[in-house]
């Protein structure tokens, strides 16, 4: 649905989407990193470790199918490498992660709601942004859109450069998936 919103409904939705963000930012967490889905979840005590973990099953599905390949392997490796100290300083944070553009409901050309809502994150609230990036990368209608999200969240350049940081994981992440059966 995407293609028929204007940028105006556009840049409504992502202000609901952010409002979203702000709202759950308040929420306690117990101090660790990961996905909680309500079973025994597996978190971490820093967000490196998070995103160390997503590299090593980057890893491990290509050594099953050769998807991703080695450029773009050193490629998450480096940025791991040169964001550490990020990703080592970020505070665990109450977050709703997969709030990009496939679980967002839209009625009408406005926010209607959410859906697969069966886990949350405790991490960094720039993750999901990236995945907004992500998700609708190379078109006009994803840049207006992600810009709105970016905007109305008034983001510095170091957050911002942090978005593209995830944008760009969280699509290495997708491509290791094709031909990995879950």
């Amino acid at each position: 649905v995407i293609d028929s919103l204007t940028p105006d409904q556009m840049k409504a939705i992502a202000q609901e989407v952010c409002n979203i963000f702000v709202k759950l930012s308040d929420l306690p967490t117990n101090g660790k990193f990961g996905w909680v889905d309500g079973t025994n979840s597996k978190l971490v005590d820093s967000w490196f470790d998070v995103m160390q973990k997503m590299y090593d099953e980057i890893v491990k599905r290509n050594d099953k199918t050769g998807v991703v390949g080695p450029e773009f392997l050193n490629l998450f490796a480096s940025a791991l490498n040169i964001h550490k100290e990020y990703f080592k300083k970020v505070s665990s944070r109450y977050v709703y992660d997969d709030i990009s553009s496939k679980n967002v409901i839209i009625k009408d050309g406005k926010f209607n709601g959410l859906v697969d809502l069966d886990q949350i994150m405790y991490g960094d609230f720039l993750e999901p942004i990236g995945r907004i990036k992500a998700s609708w990368y190379g078109t006009e209608h994803g840049k207006v859109y992600a810009d709105a999200v970016i905007e109305f969240l008034k983001l510095n350049e170091e957050q911002k450069q942090m978005v593209t940081v995830y944008a760009l994981l969280n699509r290495i992440n997708w491509l290791s998936e094709i031909g990995i059966q879950f």
